[in-house]
């Protein structure tokens, strides 16, 4: 059996995407091949996809899939660039926008 893993749709376009995935591809990856990691916290989905082709599962979730018996995957740290304290997730979501709207239209640009 086959299955696609795809994003769930977020909130406020792509600004919901960035709050919900953070960001991988504004950042080179570092010399030793990791992804740098921009995005809000606390709250972090299991599974994300922060960048084009790039996907990023929580520690909780990884110790899952390591204990479930799936075959042929492999994991890599990933450098924690940004991080910036936001509880989006608390906020309405079927609100026609969100709480914080930064001037940049960047998530990682809220000061809190």
């Amino acid at each position: 059996m086959l299955k696609i893993l795809c994003s769930k749709d977020a909130p406020w376009g792509d600004y919901g995407e960035i709050l919900m995935h953070g960001m991988t591809s504004h950042l080179p990856r570092t010399s030793e091949g990791l992804l740098q990691l921009e995005r809000t916290a606390p709250f972090v989905p299991p599974i994300t996809f922060p960048g084009i082709g790039d996907l990023v599962v929580t520690n909780d979730f990884r110790q899952r899939l390591d204990s479930s018996g799936l075959t042929g995957l492999s994991f890599m740290p990933v450098k924690k660039a940004r991080i910036v304290k936001l509880e989006w997730e608390r906020w309405d979501r079927k609100a026609a926008s969100p709480v914080i709207y930064p001037h940049s239209g960047e998530p990682v640009d809220v000061s809190t």
